[in-house]
């Protein structure tokens, strides 16, 4: 070890011994005198902490975005860097103290990045860019840093006293997102450390261990932090026009686990049973959203499984601690909706609970959802714009386009505005959910869950897509108000949308309002015109054929006379449709027909032209979508002029 090293650690270890917390009296706490790398840890595993206010700290984030508020948020590298310095890019030169929470990129390379700490003129990190979410270099391991739906994130902290410099030793750096918290002097931070301590590699094998379990909030985990942990069940039947009481205490307490089951009742299109919560005598409630999108179902469907909440094989839960000072209550309502026949349904709902009671140090949680279809053209979507002190900790969006095609309203960038000030900006919809790159094969084009973040669905011929996102230690603090957006559409929030949110959050003060789930509201769309872009066409090649993939130019099909493709179209909901392929003309064109099973639905169609490049459509005719017919078939037929054919889209429209 270097000797400037044996002093860095020998100053740790001093730290660590001076900075144990102290207990002031019941109901407060007393504020350690240094920050360290284990409390940073420990919040990525301690869900009991999330409730606790942060005080004298401002949260940023430096990212590629376009600032001059176009789209071009990293694609050329012009806004991912703050200066050159000696032939290297200056990422963020932060003044302490304080700690990065999360970095984020779409665009990982080899070349070498560079953490400068506190001054030093050598780096006290220095690792190949990619490393930092490859999980090959501690402490940068699975599944605290890592990639996923086409995004690589690190929550691994690095924290700062005086300063931190980033500097990255490529020509270019594209995209990238690094967040990070300050402190004000009378709060120092404890630096990263160069040799970690048994005490910081086991709380660090402790978050990856929590965060790879399936099930980590068992009753042994909650016992932990609530010694009176309790829970109950009850199981009770509900018919349309009533309400069930699920949980009701007169005392200060909290809820901190909520499951309910089976899944499938709360699926479907129609969004018809509500979770609705009170604490103590606010006439607004903290809670009142459909169930199925606040448990992170996708468009009826069950779909987010994350480390706090989701639905697992037939359950939905939720961990995040509720308190109140005095009562609460919590309720679920079978909404009315006279246009069709509503079955009852058998409901099991268990409830874990403590007796501690809310302290002034922590916020009431409150979940706000809306919905929005069509927003105002210019203006961005709003998840959250409220008052009070307070911090949020989560995002549950889906995002339906409202014209039918691929899903380029999703270029859009978060925004967050603390306190009266831009803090924290973002490089694209997906980004702001630790993803990448919608529509392309493998990376966000699946609904795909993770620990803190995931996609809840993707559909190019719905136009539909979603995500979430859990903030622990990347919780974002304001002291007076926040307003929290998102753009629909790459520039100027032009591209029609139909937006349902969750926003999850603490605060010192109830909202004055919450937008009412409307029968209207509680009802997924369903486009009536749906397109297949070949990009991420499921296809089954017959003998003798070939399939080349042309990115947006679509597919070209090479084979013999009478070669057949079949197309796969079981995302397509039941009924008939009417089919319109758009196809390219060339000088190496055949001809084709359509088929379904042993069913010719088309007559011959020639592509076959000498003007190369010219794209046309033909209305094929009707086809049928049911348990037995889900697919068309392309076959290649004689004559032929040429052995090609060229598809640029397959439209359907419902009838």
């Amino acid at each position: 070890m270097k000797p400037a090293q044996s002093l860095v650690a020998f100053s740790i270890v001093v730290l660590l011994i001076a900075c144990q917390q102290t207990s002031g009296p019941e109901g407060t706490i007393t504020q350690k005198e240094f920050l360290t790398i284990s409390d940073e840890l420990e919040e990525l595993f301690r869900a009991d902490l999330l409730p606790q206010f942060r005080v004298n700290t401002m949260v940023e984030q430096i990212s590629s975005y376009d600032t001059t508020g176009g789209n071009n948020d990293g694609f050329s590298g012009m806004y991912s860097y703050q200066r050159k310095e000696d032939g290297k890019l200056i990422l963020a030169d932060l003044k302490g103290p304080g700690v990065i929470n999360r970095i984020w990129t779409a665009t990982p390379s080899e070349d070498t990045i560079e953490f400068y700490i506190d001054g030093e003129t050598e780096p006290r990190i220095k690792i190949p860019f990619i490393d930092l979410f490859s999980g090959q270099n501690f402490p940068f391991i699975n599944p605290v840093a890592g990639n996923e739906v086409g995004g690589y994130y690190c929550y691994v902290p690095i924290p700062f006293n005086e300063s931190c410099k980033i500097a990255y030793q490529g020509s270019r750096m594209y995209f990238h997102q690094i967040q990070y918290r300050l402190y004000d002097e009378n709060h120092p931070v404890v630096s990263f450390p160069v040799d970690w301590s048994e005490e910081e590699m086991n709380m660090l094998q402790k978050v990856s261990n929590f965060w790879n379990e399936r099930e980590p909030f068992t009753v042994p985990y909650l016992k932990e932090f609530y010694p009176d942990y309790k829970e109950k069940s009850t199981t009770f039947s509900m018919s349309p026009g009533e309400s069930k009481t699920i949980f009701r205490q007169k005392t200060g307490g909290r809820i901190v686990k909520l499951e309910i089951q089976p899944s499938e009742v709360y699926s479907g299109l129609n969004k018809d049973l509500l979770l609705e919560a009170r604490w103590d005598d606010e006439q607004v409630p903290a809670i009142f959203c459909p169930v199925a999108d606040f448990f992170g179902y996708a468009f009826g469907n069950p779909s987010m499984q994350g480390l706090l909440m989701g639905s697992y094989e037939g359950i939905d839960y939720c961990y995040v601690p509720m308190p109140f000072d005095k009562k609460a209550e919590m309720r679920l309502l079978y909404e009315e909706r006279p246009d069709i026949d509503q079955p009852s349904v058998r409901i099991t709902v268990t409830t874990g609970y403590s007796m501690k009671k809310k302290n002034s140090f922590e916020g009431k949680f409150y979940a706000e959802w809306k919905r929005e279809i069509n927003p105002e053209s210019g203006k961005p979507y709003v998840f959250l714009n409220t008052k009070g002190q307070g911090h949020y900790i989560g995002t549950i969006l889906q995002a339906q386009g409202l014209r039918p095609g691929i899903t380029q309203f999703f270029e859009g960038d978060d925004s967050t505005v603390v306190d009266g000030i831009m803090r924290l900006h973002g490089t694209g919809s997906e980004d702001l959910f630790n993803g990448a790159w919608y529509a392309v094969p493998d990376r966000w084009d699946r609904a795909f869950s993770l620990p803190l973040h995931g996609s809840l669905d993707y559909s190019v011929p719905y136009s539909r897509t979603g995500g979430y996102r859990f903030y622990l230690t990347d919780k974002i603090s304001w002291q007076k108000e926040i307003l929290h957006t998102i753009e629909h559409g790459s520039q100027g929030n032009k591209d029609p949308v139909d937006y349902t949110s969750v926003a999850l959050y603490y605060c010192d003060t109830p909202p004055e309002k919450i937008l009412q789930p409307e029968t209207a509201l509680r009802v997924v769309n369903l486009p009536d015109t749906l397109i297949f872009h070949p990009i991420l066409l499921n296809v089954n090649v017959g003998l003798n054929m070939n399939v080349k993939y042309s990115g947006w130019e679509g597919i070209t099909i090479t084979g013999n006379d009478n070669g057949r493709i079949r197309i796969d179209l079981s995302e397509l909901e039941k009924g008939r449709y009417n089919m319109v392929a758009t196809y390219i003309l060339h000088n190496k064109g055949c001809v084709f027909s359509v088929w379904q099973r042993q069913k010719k639905i088309s007559e011959n169609i020639g592509t076959f032209s000498s003007q190369s490049g010219k794209i046309t459509s033909t209305e094929i005719g009707e086809i049928q979508i049911n348990d037995f017919y889900n697919s068309v078939t392309l076959e290649l037929d004689p004559p032929a002029e040429g052995k090609e054919l060229k598809i640029y889209e397959l439209m359907f429209i419902r009838y």
